[in-house]
């Protein structure tokens, strides 16, 4: 029997990208991924499958001639997002924004530039080194075009400078780095979905980095943020779909909030976000967070469930990692009165880099009540152990 011609070509084949095939699996989609690594797990799940590495713009586009593919989808990182872009301007795929919009937020330095103009609440940022030595330190050294924290440095010392500047430059596929003055405070993320530039349901995450301070390691939603700057991020939302004209879909917002109780954002993007972030939604409200980002890109409207306020259960997200690299062995979580499930991305005998370039796996635990979700959350690194080589050989 003919298996069914795939109509959508989803840009990644990893794990976390894996809750963006079954939503669309589940509205009838055949679903093509694509990636260059074999061992990726939606190779052996999709529809259909081909080793492609979608930095590739031009090899994407190859792969769609020919095919009935009638809608793209991004993965959940900004290379896939990037390509996707590039592609639909070209065949028209809906729910994209022209390159020249998505150029303005997806590059940090085109943001931060962009963001100077308008006037938004944004670190003040240098775009050259030598303008840089006119922030006040701590600052904050990092790549244009790089997500996940990989090429940052903290700059304590303006002698410091230029090290962190050709680290961060070497970074980047594209040689372009920005320095911006380090904020303090706490880091939270707003995903809020746009039906004609207003917002139809959101959510706010509280983020920790505690194992490499750069990368989001552990997660809740929300539970006490501060009503004055949930609304000021709504109403920066708002004004910026309006600004750049966004079309519907997800609009994804990090920000920081300061001792002062002010927003600061840090970073915009239009993809889903990484490391499950969509079933931490999921689990958390009951709301299929993944559909709701493939609907518009695939030529739905966006239907928001009518019981969207609801919290269904107070879940900890926790990446797990290592600060040292080494050989895995094991990963387990030490915790009482608390449900925990794990999607494990390594086996014992695996090499695994320290962070921010590895992760064993994705547990996400079930806590009993708001109050130990909050408190529980952020030393989640301490009580989710991961085993190395080293370890029995030392104990």
């Amino acid at each position: 029997m003919r298996k069914p011609t795939p109509d959508v070509l989803l840009c990644e084949a990893g794990f976390s990208s894996v809750p963006l095939f079954y939503a669309m699996r589940a509205v009838g989609h055949q679903v093509m991924v694509i990636g260059n690594l074999a061992d990726d797990p939606l190779h052996g799940i999709a529809d259909r499958s081909e080793l492609i590495d979608y930095s590739d713009h031009d090899a994407v586009d190859e792969a769609i001639v020919g095919r009935d593919i009638r809608f793209l989808v991004p993965g959940c990182n900004d290379v896939s997002y990037w390509c996707a872009v590039l592609i639909a301007e070209d065949r028209g795929f809906p729910g994209f924004d022209p390159k020249e919009v998505v150029s303005k937020f997806i590059f940090k330095d085109a943001f931060r530039e962009h963001a100077r103009k308008k006037g938004y609440r944004v670190p003040s940022a240098a775009l050259s080194m030598e303008s840089a030595q006119s922030l006040n330190p701590p600052i904050l050294v990092k790549p244009a075009d790089v997500s996940g924290g990989k090429g940052m440095t903290l700059v304590e010392d303006l002698g410091a400078m230029e090290r962190a500047w050709d680290y961060a430059e070497m970074t980047s596929p594209t040689g372009r780095a920005l320095a911006e003055e380090f904020i303090e405070g706490q880091l939270y993320s707003h995903s809020a979905f746009l039906n004609n530039k207003e917002i139809v349901l959101d959510f706010f995450v509280t983020e920790y980095c505690t194992v490499y301070p750069f990368q989001v390691n552990s997660s809740h939603l929300s539970h006490d943020l501060d009503s004055v700057v949930s609304e000021g991020l709504r109403d920066w939302t708002h004004s910026f779909a309006e600004d750049l004209d966004l079309c519907d879909g997800l609009l994804h917002t990090q920000f920081i909030v300061d001792k002062n109780h002010e927003y600061w954002l840090i970073e915009v993007t239009r993809r889903c976000p990484g490391d499950l972030y969509a079933e931490l939604i999921r689990k958390s409200t009951g709301i299929d967070y993944a559909s709701l980002y493939c609907m518009p890109l695939c030529g739905r409207p966006l239907e928001v469930p009518e019981k969207a306020a609801k919290r269904v259960k107070y879940i900890s997200r926790h990446t797990a990692s290592v600060s040292r690299a080494g050989i895995f062995l094991s990963s387990q979580a030490n915790l009482e009165n608390a449900s925990v499930s794990v999607v494990p991305l390594k086996m014992m005998g695996q090499k695994l880099a320290p962070s921010p370039f590895d992760k064993t796996g994705i547990f996400f635990i079930e806590n009993a009540d708001a109050e130990t979700m909050v408190k529980r959350t952020p030393s989640l690194h301490e009580e989710v152990i991961v085993e190395m080589a080293d370890d029995w050989k030392d104990a």
